[in-house]
């Protein structure tokens, strides 16, 4: 994924971006965190949710010390991608990166999922902050893929064609999903 061209939704239309080409600061459990940018399928389902959403950014605290040099070196990735063994390079730098994090889920608690989501006005002065506590990522992403399937299969989604999980299941039903998966308020 880092090797490749990602998105990004600016100005109010989804743009070509690579991982990495933005950083963010936020703050997470009382420690200052800093993120990289990485297309997500954010940029294309919030939008249709507010016709004046101008910007939506996906950042991931996935390189703790080394972020600022992987936020530098993003730019080059579309090109360094070309270049013979890059992809074996690149990947074992990602199983190095990795080791910060469990390579499977645990019992033992020790990886926490954190969510931050801000909402920012023309002039960059933060409106809305709201942040989520979860269980182990890899818990988190099977118990809501399930309690997806499971509605879709009830037929509990509203709409048809792609659509995000807003618009598919409603907010109300998407929060209390998300509560049984372990995801809550901070």
């Amino acid at each position: 994924m880092l090797l490749e061209q990602g998105h990004a939704w600016r100005d109010g239309r989804l743009v070509e971006e690579p991982a990495g080409a933005r950083d963010w600061r936020f703050d997470v459990a009382g420690r200052t965190r800093r993120g990289l940018s990485v297309g997500g399928s954010e940029h294309l389902t919030l939008p249709g949710l507010s016709r004046s959403l101008r910007e939506v950014g996906v950042f991931l605290d996935w390189f703790g010390p080394a972020t600022p040099v992987a936020h530098r070196l993003a730019p080059l990735a579309p090109w360094i991608g070309r270049l013979p063994g890059a992809t074996t390079r690149v990947e074992q730098l990602a199983d190095l990166v990795g080791r910060r994090f469990a390579e499977a889920p645990t019992t033992q608690g020790e990886a926490r999922t954190h969510v931050v989501a801000e909402v920012r006005d023309r002039s960059g002065s933060r409106v809305a902050r709201v942040r989520l506590l979860g269980p182990d990522p890899y818990e988190l992403t099977a118990d809501l893929l399930a309690w997806g399937a499971v509605r879709a299969a009830e037929g509990g989604v509203t709409g048809a064609g792609a659509l995000g999980p807003v618009q598919a299941f409603g907010l109300d039903e998407l929060t209390a999903g998300a509560a049984t998966a372990g995801l809550r308020s901070a």
